[in-house]
């Protein structure tokens, strides 16, 4: 739980539109529509340790969220910071309206490779990776095995590929799709 609290921390610090933090207030953008206990006590305690410094924190639905954030920050008036995607964090970093974060050398190895190219643009990391959609693969075992090949979850995509290349070659489906 403490893992997952400092990540959280670094990751809020990390993914915002970082205003410097001697403003007694600053405006946080939270995407997901909820601000949740666990993030409630890592506010907490960043205030506690800046003295004069209060989070508004506000969420806002996911479907609006990055909208918002980019909105604000291209008119002048950026969030202090902000959970959201990293799908514009290298436009953000790019037109100056982030600061890059550093990760250490011992963090970055935490991670699976590529998983920080997600957050990385010009040698620079704009932001922590938190949360990824999780993908599945579903088989039609039927049609696999009657394309002559067992039905066994490939575990490269080398794997994959023969797979569908066998159902596409010996059945009448694509092998994928």
């Amino acid at each position: 739980m403490k893992y997952i609290k400092r990540t959280l921390f670094l990751l809020v610090m990390g993914l915002g539109l970082m205003a410097p933090v001697q403003a007694e207030e600053v405006h946080m953008v939270m995407c997901g529509g909820e601000i949740r206990e666990a993030d409630k006590v890592v506010i907490a305690a960043f205030e506690a340790s800046h003295a004069g410094v209060t989070v508004n924190a506000e969420a806002v639905p996911w479907g609006t969220c990055q909208d918002k954030s980019m909105t604000l920050a291209a008119a002048g008036d950026p969030v202090g910071l902000a959970y959201i995607g990293s799908r514009t964090l290298k436009q953000l970093g790019r037109s100056g309206l982030i600061l890059p974060v550093n990760i250490s050398e011992e963090k970055q190895a935490l991670y699976q490779p590529g998983i920080l190219n997600t957050v990385s643009d010009g040698g620079q990391f704009w932001g922590f990776p938190h949360a990824f959609s999780t993908k599945a693969l579903f088989i039609n075992c039927g049609l696999v095995e009657a394309a002559g090949e067992a039905c066994v979850a490939p575990r490269t995509w080398t794997g994959l590929y023969n797979m569908a290349k066998a159902v596409n070659d010996n059945t009448s489906a694509a092998g994928i799709g």
